[in-house]
């Protein structure tokens, strides 16, 4: 009995918290579909080139030699310039450049549970501590 009372507080409690996830999308974009959550950034070659761990010049070869698409382009003036990278060329030069990071599918990632104490110290303090240790 205690446990069917258990699991229906944990359901709700759980329901609540997509029904708030959903309103503060909603607040922010207007919408809750997942159009509306994609991200529209573009990162300029260099921060590209970092986050996919390899120079700019090694991108700019690869799209030579046809292993990346060219890159998107717009005329600024006079002048024809890169309008950046999304997240999904990014993450499509990553697979190219093989340094996208990926876990084996017999792992599980853990999954640590921090109560959340009063004061705005404690819990990032343990969780810095906790990583320390982990890693």
């Amino acid at each position: 009995m205690f446990r069917m009372r258990l699991m229906e507080t944990l359901n709700q409690c759980i329901n609540a918290g997509h029904e708030m996830t959903k309103a503060i999308a909603i607040a922010q974009f207007n919408d809750d579909s997942p159009e509306a959550r994609k991200i529209t950034r573009r990162w300029r070659i260099g921060e590209a080139a970092d986050l996919v761990g390899v120079s700019s010049q090694a991108i700019r070869d690869a799209e030579k030699a046809g292993r990346l698409p060219h890159p998107d382009m717009e005329i600024r003036g006079r002048v024809e310039q890169r309008v950046g990278y999304t997240i999904e060329q990014i993450n499509h030069m990553r697979d190219v450049f093989g340094t996208r990071l990926r876990r084996a599918e017999d792992v599980f990632p853990p999954v640590i549970g921090v109560a959340a104490h009063k004061g705005a110290f404690t819990k990032p303090l343990f969780l810095f501590i906790l990583l320390r240790i982990w890693l």
